[in-house]
């Protein structure tokens, strides 16, 4: 898949995605018809690893991504009723949400909240671990949701988020995590954003590499392309 920025070009996930598209060689194209929408809720650098990891698992179809403006964490499926109407071919939405300290039974009971206070009547059809798949019936139709849940079921971190995988990818590549996670109390956003500039692309040079088979049972990104069971359409 190839993502293709839907956020206002004035803002970080714009200039990320296409940086990366662009230092990904990939030719920049303005989708005519999306199926397809990665929903962020937390911004950077969840932009930069799903533009990557799209482009890795099928690099032919054009997927929309936006970070909602309004919006932060949960609350970011409010968003999908005002973007319908602007996104009519979409039948696949893809919300990618750091756990961060919450269990996943509570992320997962106040996502379902928002949801209903959204006016989306959205059945749970496939669950497993970090990947929830929904179908959803809105005013004009019927859409896919599928939620992946960024983070590694490690005690050492004090959060969740898609920087531990980030920190175990540049942990392989030879940086020095444990000093910068203890100098930061294993907190892993604030240790990912200690790295140097030099240390964070070499880790994400090395997400352009990686065998994305190894990384099945630890990567629910991987989910972008799929996620759990095959949804109906009429």
């Amino acid at each position: 898949m190839i993502c293709y920025p839907l956020s206002r070009p004035d803002t970080t996930t714009y200039r990320n995605v296409m940086k990366w598209l662009r230092r990904l060689k990939v030719p920049i194209r303005a989708p005519t018809e999306l199926t397809k929408l990665v929903l962020l809720a937390n911004g950077s650098p969840d932009d930069i690893v799903v533009t990557i990891l799209a482009h890795k698992l099928d690099g032919r179809e054009v997927v929309g991504i936006v970070k909602p403006e309004r919006y932060l964490r949960e609350s970011v499926i409010r968003e999908l009723l005002s973007l319908i109407p602007h996104i009519p071919f979409v039948k696949r939405v893809v919300v990618v949400i750091d756990q961060e300290r919450k269990r996943l039974e509570e992320l997962r009971k106040d996502i379902e909240e928002h949801m209903r206070s959204s006016r989306l009547s959205c059945k749970l059809i496939s669950s497993k671990h970090r990947i929830w798949v929904y179908e959803c019936q809105h005013i004009q139709g019927s859409i896919g949701l599928i939620v992946i849940v960024n983070g590694l079921n490690y005690h050492r971190y004090s959060q969740h988020t898609i920087e531990d995988h980030l920190l175990e990818v540049a942990k392989a590549l030879g940086v020095d995590v444990d000093r910068h996670l203890r100098q930061h109390n294993y907190n892993p956003k604030a240790t990912w954003r200690s790295l140097t500039k030099r240390e964070r692309d070499k880790v994400f040079h090395g997400v352009c590499r990686v065998d994305l088979s190894k990384l099945q049972g630890r990567r629910p990104l991987t989910a972008v392309n799929g996620g759990g069971r095959r949804l109906n359409r009429s």
